[in-house]
């Protein structure tokens, strides 16, 4: 599994020139490909990232003392966000269709399927022989615990709130949660069995990292991200900036600090002595530089000053540059100890027997639980957004998914397929229920034209039009009504939602630029609807041109009016009627009555347009009438609502009153097969439109009259034909009539994933998952605004 892709790297390791003042060559760029080699970790003299040099993600190792690169995976899907401690490299793996924990072992060159199960679990941290991860179950992120050594695995949170991006070192863990109405950092004590709540915060504090006794994170508590930290033998708090700019994902070793800062206009790496009280500008280019990790005298971090990203380090033994700013520290009282007992560990896995070193991983088992399908989305959860920096552009490639969302590399576009309708879909209607049959499908994994990395929303326009948002292209593509390619432009962000008006307007729910986006049929920006905090997951226009906004991570439901101006809201945390968890799908129908996909509640719940709570059914589980995380809505003209049961891998049917009237698909690749639907539209003509997320394609349905059980007779029935959809349809007047007119983009990358996003990606997104909820590269985004969400 293991292979050295070169054992000298000749013209890899270049000598940079940073610093002012003549400071010798205490930079060095370890990888020179003209593919994305991104999130960097570092433990003495080896280097690990996540490198797409061969169309999707794999790990990779540079080993400074050797001078030698070496390929540690090499299979065709994606894996990101290494950790490395020792001879020991974690990384997340979506080879089975989930994000899974993989380890290996560089002495006895072996990997080890560390979590096998249709769950998410991401982002691994790694000490010694101690591991951690975020591990989506039932609907919300926890923690979980493995020892490489005595092969016992424990999960130590068990709630119904996110506990995400744990780290560990020797027997401290430590996470952002969000209990209260914002993050907070959370300490548990393996040796001791206890919580204590280190920050309690009306702000928010995310991306924790931790040595020894001292715990750094990103906190918005003035305005702007910055740097605190806490002491835990001394029982205080220092903020360790004081900017007017961000600065975010700390990591920390020894006395020392490192983050990403954009006070200068682009981000750079900063370094803080807690020792000497000094702050030093350690990169200073007009690139962006984010991602620093520390071990050690060795920086390391991602870099795209040569048009891709690049691995770079720098050697804290050469001369620094002249140190900067002294910050002045501020007091807290002690942190709270969480009195709440940690759940009992899960059923010990039976150890396995001694490997050989094998092509394929030996499979670890899990620890014994009830399982449930996976829902649909993880984007990485958060609350407060931060700052959008100046960017220059980034390459094309496919980023990391957060968990939920599987990403995929970038691949050649395929050529739009015709393919034949199915006349007997896999349903059994209800009386007077039509049913539906396949009518085609399109796309494939890629950043090209007609191609996605995880499309979500959809929605269609009077003249049949199909819009895509394409969230992890971070791009809106626009086709007819065939399934022919029109346009593309790109979002501020990742959009995960989008409608529709009368008018041709395209609204997009734009997460990472925390907004409703308004565009015009042809992609001209109109307005920025939203000037306060959220994280929307769909959007939804009514008759009136009000638009209603599902803001998932807020727990609630916002109304404006067509010009942006904020109307209301409503809505809370919670499982009681009004109350949300997680609500990622809104639609309205033709009385104005406002219908809500509560995803983390497994139900669909009915408003008033004024708010008022009207009715709600669903539950988990698999039967007629219940969910696994349903995520998209969509009403037709005669009432009915369509949902997308994500987890459980189907559309489900339903009257205005909550009945259940027909369900159709399951799990694979297939025609009618979904993995993870989510958006969901249907036309004038009552076809319906499924964004398939992690099969990276579009599916349509059509009524099939052959397949009505209505109660009056064939002769009686008053059905029109159904549309044949495999034929091209002519598009708008004035779009491009060839993919070659269409201009190039280039586009931002983004979150694994899983963050954020995966993120597994998310980056590892769910980062999908934000990011399998989510941040996610990859959770991916490579842009530090995503980087911040958690």
């Amino acid at each position: 599994m293991r292979r050295e892709s070169c054992a000298i790297m000749l013209g890899i390791l270049i000598l940079c020139c940073l610093a002012a003042g003549g400071a010798a060559a205490q930079e060095l760029r370890i990888t020179d490909d003209p593919a994305d080699q991104t999130y960097p970790a570092v433990y003495g003299d080896r280097i690990v990232w996540q490198d797409n040099r061969t169309d999707d993600w794999n790990i990779f190792l540079y080993n400074l003392t050797e001078e030698a690169e070496i390929q540690i995976t090499e299979n065709e899907s994606d894996r990101t966000r290494p950790a490395v401690y020792e001879d020991l490299i974690a990384w997340q793996d979506n080879r089975t269709g989930y994000w899974n924990i993989f380890l290996y072992n560089l002495t006895n060159e072996t990997e080890l399927f560390i979590t096998d199960d249709t769950f998410v679990q991401t982002r691994p941290s790694i000490h010694e022989v101690r591991m951690v991860w975020e591990d989506y179950y039932e609907g919300s992120w926890n923690v979980f615990f493995y020892n490489t050594t005595t092969d016992n695995m424990e999960q130590i949170t068990n709630e119904t709130w996110a506990q995400v991006r744990p780290v560990i070192y020797e027997d401290r863990i430590v996470w952002q949660e969000n209990r209260t109405e914002a993050w907070d950092i959370v300490l548990f004590n393996l040796t001791g069995d206890n919580e204590t709540l280190i920050t309690d915060d009306s702000a928010d504090q995310i991306h924790p990292a931790i040595f020894d006794d001292r715990i750094v994170w990103q906190d918005n508590r003035s305005g702007d991200w910055e740097i605190y930290l806490y002491n835990l033998m001394e029982e205080t708090e220092l903020r360790i900036t004081n900017e007017t700019h961000d600065q975010t994902n700390p990591a920390i070793f020894d006395d020392r600090i490192v983050w990403q800062d954009n006070r200068s206009g682009n981000w750079d790496i900063y370094l803080y002595n807690l020792t000497t009280g000094e702050e030093v500008l350690i990169t200073e280019n007009v690139s962006d530089s984010i991602h620093p990790a520390i071990y050690g005298d060795l920086i390391a971090w991602q870099d795209d000053r040569n048009g891709n990203w690049d691995i770079f380090v720098y050697d804290l033994r050469k001369a620094l540059p002249e140190a900067d700013v002294t910050p002045k520290p501020t007091l807290r009282p002690p942190p709270a100890v969480i009195e709440t007992p940690k759940p009992a560990p899960e059923a010990t896995p039976t150890p396995e027997p001694e490997k050989t070193p094998a092509p394929e991983p030996t499979r670890k088992p899990r620890p014994v639980r009830t399982p449930k399908p996976t829902p649909t989305m993880t984007p990485e959860p958060t609350r407060t957004p931060e700052a959008t920096p100046t960017m220059t552009p980034k390459p094309t490639r496919t980023p990391e998914a957060t968990p939920t969302m599987t990403p995929e590399p970038t691949r050649t576009p395929e050529a739009t397929p015709t393919m034949t309708p199915e006349p007997t879909p896999d349903v059994t209607p209800e009386p007077g229920m039509t049913a539906y049959a396949f009518v085609t499908a399109w796309s494939s994994a890629g950043n090209g034209d007609s191609t996605f990395n995880w499309p979500s929303g959809i929605a269609v326009d009077a003249r049949g039009n199909i819009y895509v948002a394409d969230t992890w292209n971070n791009r809106i593509q626009k086709f007819d009504g065939g399934g022919t390619f029109l346009r593309a432009w790109e979002s501020e962000g990742r959009p995960f939602g989008i409608a529709v008006d009368a008018d041709g307007n395209v609204y997009v729910a734009d997460y990472d630029a925390a907004s409703i986006l308004k565009f015009d049929g042809d992609g001209n920006f109109l307005m920025r609807m939203i000037d306060h905090p959220i994280k929307p997951r769909d959007v939804a226009v009514d008759a009136d041109g009000n638009v209603y906004l599902a803001d998932g991570y807020n727990s609630r439901v916002e109304k404006f009016d067509g010009g942006g101006r904020f109307l209301m809201a409503w809505g809370s945390t919670g499982s009681g009627d009004g109350e949300f968890n997680l609500p990622s799908g809104i639609a309205i129908d033709a009385s104005g009555t406002i219908y809500v996909a509560d995803t983390g509640n497994d139900r669909i719940q009915v408003f008033d347009s004024g708010g008022e709570f009207l009715h709600a059914w669903g539950s988990a589980g698999s039967g007629d009438g219940e969910f696994a995380g349903p995520s998209g809505i969509a009403i037709d003209q005669a009432g009915n609502v369509y949902v997308t049961d994500a987890g459980n891998n189907r559309i489900q049917v339903f009257d205005g009153g909550g009945r259940f009237l027909a369900a159709w698909g399951s799990e694979g690749a297939g025609d009618g097969e979904f993995r993870s639907p989510d958006g969901i539209t249907v036309d004038a003509a009552g076809n319906v439109y499924v964004a398939d997320v992690s099969n990276d394609r579009i599916q349509i349905f059509a009524p099939d009259p052959a397949q009505e059980f209505a109660e009056e007779s064939a002769e009686e029935q008053d059905t029109e034909p159904v549309p044949d959809m495999t034929q091209e349809t002519t598009p708008d007047a004035d779009a491009e009539p060839t993919q070659e007119e269409t201009p190039e983009m280039t586009l931002d990358e983004t979150e694994m994933g899983p963050d954020a996003t995966p993120e597994p990606t998310p980056e590892p997104g769910m980062e999908a998952a934000e990011e399998q909820a989510l941040e996610p590269a990859p959770d991916m985004t490579p842009e530090p605004d995503e980087e911040t969400v958690p």
